[in-house]
């Protein structure tokens, strides 16, 4: 009889997922372009076993004088008007201390030697300290997700377009090769430059090769908030035109509302309404409680609302299958290049003969790139 109830509970568990799967594929299916992948720490802690904000700040602070609990009670009383920014400015308090005693406490001698070159250029010892501790970590993959890490990585060959992060880690480069996404550390590579929305990262909180680019405090922070409506207007096209995947984030996460906020800013409400049905929400279903499909909805300050799909999933396998399942011919890495030269070709009012217009395809010349 015990044999027969785990078969029977083995079957209601592959219906299940075979269930959640195609409801993935229909909610992606709604759309003919590639999904954006929107990746947050959750994925390290998932797969590196990196700390979350708070664990970062406090490994930290343990080499500091004062505790961890000092920062944080200072923290807790400057922001209780704003409590999202309660991490920006324990790391304001942290990083003052930690600045200062990198030069003096015998515990940073090693590393302010290893520095020194990096120091002297003006580079915080703090943000360096930070930028090492996620460049050490981000091999170290877990063992036990090693089924979904393998698909992750199989993902990035044809089946999505790009990716937003604001982790810091190279979990993502690692996965899919740093030659084969182009991309861009920090809001100003971002903003700045020419996107082609094929084969590229976004590291919209900077990256762990540049301590510089790491959003990690209030001024930091502020300075996002900025410019946070020209964030929103570069990512728009993006959020109009393709499935996004958020990914990793809490439903409370600021970064997260700030810039749905931004985007609900720049559209009416029926224009929000349509979003709907490409925006999916992915939550770590961590219960005995099976998977399900749920409507998330994010309300703001300004009276709109947006809203998603919510998924909560204890495997996440089923979500990269389901992404797989789209069927695309050609690797984004190779549309991303043939899109880039075209718009490099056509932008400029400099006449070419790069580009034949035919009728036919016969005696096309070798010195011709692209034909229509």
């Amino acid at each position: 009889i015990r044999f027969f109830i785990t078969i029977c509970a083995q079957i209601k568990r592959k219906e299940l997922v075979i269930n959640m799967k195609n409801q993935i594929i229909n909610i992606l299916s709604k759309t003919p372009t590639l999904p954006v992948l929107f990746v947050g720490a959750g994925i390290s802690r998932r797969y590196l076993n990196l700390p979350d904000w708070k664990g970062l700040l406090q490994n930290l602070a343990s080499n500091l004088s004062q505790p961890f609990s000092y920062y944080m009670n200072k923290a807790e009383e400057a922001t209780r008007s704003n409590p999202d920014m309660l991490f920006p400015f324990l790391a304001d308090y942290i990083e003052h201390d930690y600045n200062d005693e990198w030069y003096t406490n015998p515990t940073f001698e090693i590393n302010k030697n290893i520095h020194k070159n990096e120091t002297d250029l003006g580079m915080k010892p703090f943000k360096i300290s930070i930028a090492e501790f996620f460049r050490t970590q981000s091999t170290n993959f877990l063992p036990e997700y090693e089924e979904e890490i393998n698909k992750f990585k199989e993902i990035g060959n044809k089946h999505i377009g790009s990716i937003i992060t604001t982790n810091y880690d190279l979990f993502i480069e690692n996965c899919f090769g740093d030659k084969n996404f182009q991309t861009f550390v920090g809001q100003n590579e971002l903003l700045f430059s020419p996107l082609m929305e094929l084969a590229e990262l976004y590291k919209i909180h900077g990256c762990c090769t540049d301590p510089n680019s790491i959003i990690i405090n209030s001024y930091d922070y502020n300075k996002i908030i900025e410019k946070s409506s020209y964030l929103s207007a570069k990512l728009l096209t993006i959020f109009l035109e393709n499935p996004i995947i958020f990914i990793g984030y809490g439903l409370n996460d600021p970064n997260i509302k700030r810039i749905l906020e931004s985007i609900s800013n720049c559209l009416e409400n029926n224009q929000l309404e349509k979003l709907k049905e490409r925006l999916i929400f992915v939550e770590w279903n961590n219960t005995s409680e099976p998977d399900k499909l749920t409507e998330k909805t994010f309300t703001f300050p300004n009276g709109k609302n947006i809203s998603m799909q919510g998924i909560y999933l204890s495997d996440y396998s089923i979500l990269y299958d389901a992404i797989l399942a789209n069927k695309v011919q050609y690797e984004v890495k190779y549309l991303r290049r043939i899109k880039q030269q075209l718009y490099e070709l056509v932008r400029t009012n400099q006449p070419t003969q790069k580009l034949y217009i035919a009728t036919s395809l016969d005696d096309v010349g070798n010195d011709v790139d692209f034909v229509v």
